[in-house]
């Protein structure tokens, strides 16, 4: 199995080397051994390697001897697919499950005449909707109705109700911006003070002996490797979601930048 074929790489996962207290990740607690993220629809996969040269010279500058310093190793790709995980290590922290405040807005339909429409969330006590505004025919914001007693429309229960309907001679659209919470969400903030947290890094592929042509499995471990902050977050429909991991080694261990291994 010394010469293989490579059929993708099935899946790269980052564990956690230290616990990291709360009270230094702004909130966010990890554990040694956490699993910071997991991918695996990987593309584009390489690992580059890089060094320092070091000349040692005599007296008239002669090189008598040349010596490899600083050596350094990078595994870098692409995920066809957004992920959340990844994205949060990439900003120095971990995905969080739980109650998160959104600010929102409905976009509902007034029918010519009516004076009531419903909103599609509950808003929060204290982020009901305060001001609706009448969409213009190009889709941008015109009258502006206070929501009030004194205003033109009233809320309760889940609707507004309109003193006059804003949709006298035709149906209209209106947008409404008010604040629910969300039980049950993922999040994860970038600080500009987090760091990305150390980890041992596992990638995973198979391919198939160019001679027997049996299924032969790769692995690439770097036992301590740091995510990338630098990069960008691609949110476009065709985008991919790009990461740099560097292998660094450890000040006070013995094991190396990385190891391949095939069975």
């Amino acid at each position: 199995m010394a010469n293989f074929t490579i059929n993708k790489i099935r899946r790269i996962t980052q564990y956690a080397n230290a616990a990291v207290p709360a009270a230094e990740n702004h909130g966010v607690a990890v554990e040694k051994d956490d699993i910071l993220w997991t991918i695996k629809d990987v593309t584009d996969f390489s690992v580059s390697n890089g060094s320092e040269m070091a000349d040692a010279v005599d007296g008239d500058g002669v090189v008598i001897e040349s010596y490899l310093r600083s050596k350094t190793a990078e595994m870098s790709g692409s995920n066809a697919l957004f992920d959340l995980p990844l994205a949060a290590a990439q900003a120095g922290t971990k995905l969080t499950t739980g109650a998160v405040e959104i600010q929102f807005h409905d976009i509902l339909k007034l029918e010519k005449a009516a004076t009531e429409v419903t909103l599609t969330k509950t808003p929060k006590t204290g982020g009901e909707p305060k001001v609706v505004y009448v969409m213009n025919g190009d889709g941008s914001l015109g009258e502006k109705l206070v929501v009030g007693a004194e205003g033109g429309a009233t809320y309760a229960g889940g609707k507004i109700t309109f003193t006059t309907s804003p949709a006298a001679t035709d149906a209209v659209q209106l947008f409404v911006p008010y604040v629910y919470e969300e039980a049950n969400a993922q999040k994860f903030t970038n600080f500009a003070d987090a760091n990305t947290i150390p980890g041992r890094c596992v990638v995973e592929g198979f391919g198939k002996d160019v001679c027997t042509h049996e299924l032969v499995y790769f692995y690439i471990t770097a036992p301590y490797a740091q995510l990338a902050i630098d990069g960008d977050l691609n949110f476009a429909t065709d985008g991919t979601h790009d990461f740099t991991i560097n292998c660094k080694k450890e000040y006070c261990g013995e094991e190396g930048l990385y190891s391949v291994i095939v069975c």
